[in-house]
Formats: C-alpha cells, sequence, structure tokens
C-alpha cells in the first residue's frame, strides 16, 4: 500500500524560517514528515517545555513543509534541531528588543 503525498505547504513565514535553518531542512530531508511533526507535537504535552511552545511549534511547521522520507526522527536528531531553533529565536528576540520605536 503507497503513502499519500501530502503536497508542498508554500507560506511565507515558513519559506523564512526554512532559509534561516537551512541545517535543521537538510536534517529532515529524509524524515516522513507525519511522524516528525508528531515527534515534535508530542514535546508539547511535556510540562517542563510548556515555555518553548513557540519554537516546538516552529519545529512542528518545518517538519511539515520541509519533510520527505520516511525515517522516524532520532532523539538526537529532535534534541539537535529544538536547540538550533533556541539560538535563532533568541537573537530575534534581542533583536526586537533593541529597536528604536
Amino acid at each position: 500500500m503507497e503513502t499519500e503525498q501530502i503536497p508542498p505547504i508554500v507560506d511565507a513565514a515558513i519559506e523564512q524560517r526554512a532559509r534561516a535553518h537551512t541545517d535543521t531542512v537538510a536534517d529532515f530531508g529524509g524524515l516522513d514528515p507525519i511522524a516528525a511533526a508528531a515527534t515534535f507535537a508530542g514535546l508539547l504535552a511535556m510540562p517542563h517545555l510548556q515555555a518553548n511552545c513557540i519554537r516546538i511549534e516552529a519545529l512542528v511547521h518545518l517538519a511539515v513543509a520541509n519533510c520527505g522520507g520516511r525515517m522516524t526522527p532520532t532523539e538526537e536528531a529532535v534534541l539537535r534541531n529544538f536547540e538550533r531553533l533556541a539560538s535563532f529565536l533568541l537573537i530575534r528576540l534581542l533583536r526586537s528588543v533593541h529597536q528604536p520605536l
């Protein structure tokens, strides 16, 4: 039985994140989009990660938009990409704080 292919999602915000995270997008290439999105979404159910909601949701969106394989993400891949987005979001937050009104 062949699985249904998900059409690519085109959204400016997702494309912007993908350009900013080429290393994460490269990691996602061989992953199954549903398995990867479900794995990242599952992090939202962990109480100690609730403060990371935006980062986790960004990973879910990137996974759905950029995964195209059949592999399940490893624990190492989840942790690596979770940490990658932390630095990106921190830099954006600091830039927005220092913007003059």
